[in-house]
């Protein structure tokens, strides 16, 4: 996807929800640790992907979601003061749960 400052960028996964009424995108970005430098932590990164696929794919709605199997309590608040959706994976278990 174009981004604003005219780079390209690639999401990790993106889906189409048949859970909500209205045409909507799951836009998930994946990290192994989220914390909060550059290249680490997915807030910043999902939002500049949602803003990308919002401009590109305007009569869809996306809701932006960040996975980790581990995250700093700094990406964490950021995640929720976002009200972005962060969620860990356990990859002994293959479980995800909320952050």
């Amino acid at each position: 996807m174009q981004l604003e400052d005219g780079r390209r960028g690639f999401a990790d996964i993106v889906l189409v929800s048949r859970e909500h009424s209205n045409r909507t995108l799951l836009l998930v970005e994946v990290k192994k640790r989220a914390e909060p430098m550059p290249f680490r932590n997915p807030v910043p990164q999902v939002l500049q992907y949602r803003k990308a696929l919002e401009e590109s794919e305007p009569r869809w709605r996306v809701k932006p979601m960040v996975v980790a199997t581990e995250y700093s309590p700094a990406v964490l608040n950021l995640a929720r003061s976002l009200r972005i959706e962060a969620v860990r994976f356990d990859p002994e278990r293959n479980r995800l749960t909320q952050a």
